[in-house]
Parts: C-alpha cells; structure tokens; sequence
C-alpha cells in the first residue's frame, strides 16, 4: 500500500504547497480568501478576521478582548473557535503530540482557551489521547512537527528509502512521469 501511495504521489504535478494550514476551511458559509474558497483559517482567524466588521488595529482589539470588553472579546472568541476546528482537522491528519500556537494565534490560547479546546475535542484522534496545546514563539513555526512526522519512519529506515527510491526509478517512463499500474 505504502509503494503505490508513493507511486501516486510522485506523479501528481505539484508546486510543493501541499497542507497549506491556512487554508484549511472552518467555515464554509465565511468570507472570501485570496485562494479562492470561504472560510479558510487564515480569513476566519487573522488580523482580517478580528477587524472585518470594525476597522481598527488586531493588537488594539486584542487588548480590549483582554481587557473583557463585550464587542471585541466576542470577535477574538469566534476567531478562536475557528483556530480550534483547524487543529481538529489537522489533529487528525498528523496527530501530533504537541501543538505550539505562535503569534496572534497563541494570542487566542489566551484570550479563549476553552473555544479552542471545545473544538479540539470533537477530533477522535484528540480524545484518543490527550494533546498539549501552548503558545510559544518559534523561527520557523509553520507545520515544522508535521514535516517532522511525515520523514520520521522514512529516515529511520534507510534501507526502505532506497527501495522506494529504485522503485520510482524502475516505473519511470520516458519524457518524465511514472507508468501506470
């Protein structure tokens, strides 16, 4: 199963942008993204999100959502609640052990953890096993855990990487792409 997965992923025409987490749709009925699709994470939980219906500065208005002011604190909890459905579906396409929250998002952890949480918690994978779930502050903080994930076995398995690797080279056909079969 595992070399026909790989047979077939290898022949997609791709641009390398698989797992967008941005893009990740949490509300399907939610604003237009750049992307093209409604209610991605990254229009349901960004700066835009919290500042759509008043215009105004996300830092500004998370202050006030600290400070318990109604408007503002009910914007940054649906944009929370957003964030937590994301990691519900990511949960359950890498299960991670740990999820680190950086920026405004780890902002929300703050602001509304038990949105985040709630939704966290409708994943199966999530409930199967308890998952942390911080804010930090990381260089590089996009998917790092689940690139991470994704090569673990592989890597440790040298052996298994060279198959797969003759095994790509054996199914290649002439001017590029692999046979089918």
């Amino acid at each position: 199963m595992s070399e026909a997965w790989c047979r077939w992923r290898d022949s997609l025409p791709g641009t390398g942008n698989a797992v967008e987490a941005g893009h990740v749709v949490v509300d399907p009925l939610g604003a237009l993204c750049p992307c093209g699709m409604r209610g991605c994470l990254e229009i349901s939980a960004d700066g835009r999100a919290l500042t759509a219906e008043a215009p105004g500065d996300p830092a500004g208005l998370l202050g006030r959502a600290f400070g318990g002011e109604p408007p503002a604190a009910a914007r940054a909890a649906a944009a929370a609640e957003h964030l937590g459905r994301a990691l519900a579906i990511l949960t359950n396409l890498f299960d991670p052990e740990r999820v680190v929250l950086s920026g405004l998002l780890g902002q929300y952890l703050s602001i509304a953890p038990r949105r985040i949480h709630a939704e966290l918690s409708v994943s199966v994978v999530a409930r199967a096993r308890s998952r942390v779930v911080i804010a930090g502050s990381l260089a590089n903080p996009v998917l790092i855990g689940a690139a991470q994930q994704a090569f673990t076995r592989l890597l440790a398995r040298p052996r298994l990487a060279a198959k797969f690797a003759q095994v790509r080279m054996a199914d290649r056909v002439p001017g590029g792409g692999f046979a089918a079969g």
